[in-house]
């Protein structure tokens, strides 16, 4: 495609023009015609001045007076623990994390949304007694690895701006307040219903361990591991009965074989030996026999001195034999085989086999009760045993859902200390600042910019004026080839 050049020492004689060419030569033919070349620059100037002082003027006279109070929040980062020790039954602790610890939740960011949350401003709004388009959002700037909140609110007055923002930190702080009662209250309700449930599962364990003792007489496993103790010490004492038991029959039968006295025998020889009438008749026997002895060996048996004396002698044998008859457990037929007289060693002797005989009767009777009560404890902690054992669970069980139960009310109680768990502790780090200026209308930024705007202008209008100077002997020129051709 042809194209036509425009130069400065020469006209064009190209041959053809486009029409593109035909169309800027009719426009800078009516302008060359016009007397237009220089174009209305004075009247751009003029009005592009007016839109732009206009403008600021208007807003700089007319825009009300706003100041800003700023006043920073602080959350602390620290987190807390607490244990408590319960005796005998076990230890409860409850931990709260930093508030920064989690990534995937940033308090600041919580707080930035509930301090700009619409109800705040509506109660700072009917706290302060105005409506609440009257209440500036607050302006709210968390800075990045920090716990500092930064909070601007603009108003009317300073006194106004500083007031807002005491206010709207108080109530934010008064909303913490309500959310953590809240939170608290919630995590009491399901502390006191798991408590509850807690104190159920004790209860009924409770029951079933009491009816057990009642019907079963046991009390605890130690109660019955006590009766077993027994058993084992009764055990024992028999085994020792036993032992001294045949040392006394061992004796007994020793001491009756050196008398020729049955042990059965012994308590009425014993019994006769200490009749006084009987022991007169035998001395009496004693002295007659040595007369009739000494009689004997000088006369004849049928000698008056001989028979004399042995009547005597049978008389008073008949009436010792006439005593023997009547002590319990003697006849004469057992006395005379015996050949039993009175001797006072066989007194002290015949006491001893007495009373070893006395003590052989009551081991052997002591020894029969103890071996009676063995069998029955036996056959009782026989029976026992899967009480004791069944017992020894529901006291476990017990015991756990005891320290369970426990555990629950002690972290139920912790868990009130625990208030920043979930909202942490904010302090205000900065008061609310008593602006001295105002933020609004900013006048020496206004006039900067209207300044750059004019500068910016009055450059923009002097380089098309100047472009235009630069053309005009061009548009002439290029007028003339036209109007030849």
């Amino acid at each position: 495609m042809p194209v036509a050049v425009l130069s400065f020492d020469q006209p064009p004689t190209a041959p053809r023009r486009s029409l593109r060419h035909r169309i800027i030569a009719r426009v800078l033919r009516r302008r060359v015609e016009s007397g237009e070349t220089r174009g209305p620059y004075k009247s751009l100037l003029l009005i592009g001045l007016v839109l732009i002082w206009v403008p600021i003027a208007s807003y700089l006279t007319l825009a009300p007076r706003v100041y800003v109070s700023s006043a920073s929040l602080i959350l602390p980062g620290a987190g807390s623990s607490t244990s408590v020790n319960l005796n005998n039954i076990g230890q409860a602790s409850t931990n709260s994390a930093s508030a920064f610890s989690s990534n995937s939740v940033s308090p600041t960011e919580t707080y930035k949304r509930l301090i700009s949350a619409s109800r705040i401003r509506g109660e700072v709004a009917e706290t302060l007694g105005i409506r609440y388009r009257d209440v500036h959002p607050p302006r709210i700037e968390l800075v990045d690895q920090t716990g500092l909140i930064q909070l601007q609110m603009k108003g009317v007055t300073p006194e106004d701006a500083q007031r807002h923002l005491m206010t709207l930190i108080e109530v934010f702080m008064q909303e913490l307040d309500r959310l953590r009662r809240d939170e608290l209250g919630s995590r009491t309700d399901s502390s006191a219903e798991a408590i509850r449930d807690y104190q159920a599962s004790v209860h009924e364990t409770q029951t079933s361990i009491s009816v057990l003792q009642q019907t079963s007489g046991l009390l605890s496993m130690e109660h019955y591991q006590d009766q077993v103790y027994e058993a084992d010490q009764l055990e024992a004492e028999v085994l020792k009965v036993e032992a001294e038991l045949r040392q006394v029959v061992s004796e007994v039968t020793q001491l009756a074989q050196d008398l020729g006295v049955p042990p059965e025998l012994a308590a009425a020889v014993l019994q006769l030996y200490s009749d006084h009438e009987f022991l007169a008749l035998t001395e009496q026997m004693s002295e007659v026999a040595a007369d009739l002895a000494t009689a004997s060996r000088q006369y004849g048996a049928a000698h008056p001195k001989v028979r004399q004396p042995k009547l005597a002698y049978e008389a008073l044998q008949r009436d010792a034999l006439s005593r023997v008859d009547a002590m319990p457990g003697l006849d004469q037929e057992r006395f005379g085989r015996l050949g039993l007289f009175p001797d006072g060693n066989n007194g002290e002797l015949l006491t001893e086999l007495v009373q070893k005989e006395s003590r052989r009767a009551g081991l052997d009777a002591r020894l029969t009760r103890m071996r009676e009560m063995l069998v029955s404890r036996r056959q009782e902690l026989l029976s026992l045993a899967p009480t004791a054992a069944e017992l020894q669970d529901m006291q476990r069980n017990f015991d756990v859902a005891e320290a369970i139960f426990a555990s629950a009310i002690a972290r139920a109680e912790a868990s009130r200390t625990d208030l920043y768990a979930s909202y942490p502790l904010a302090q205000v780090l900065e008061d609310p600042s008593l602006p001295e200026t105002s933020s609004a209308p900013m006048t020496k930024l206004s006039i900067a910019a209207g300044i750059a705007a004019t500068l910016a202008l009055i450059i923009g209008l002097g380089m098309a004026w100047f472009r235009h100077l630069l053309l005009d002997p061009a548009l002439r020129r290029y007028h003339h080839v036209d109007e030849s051709g």
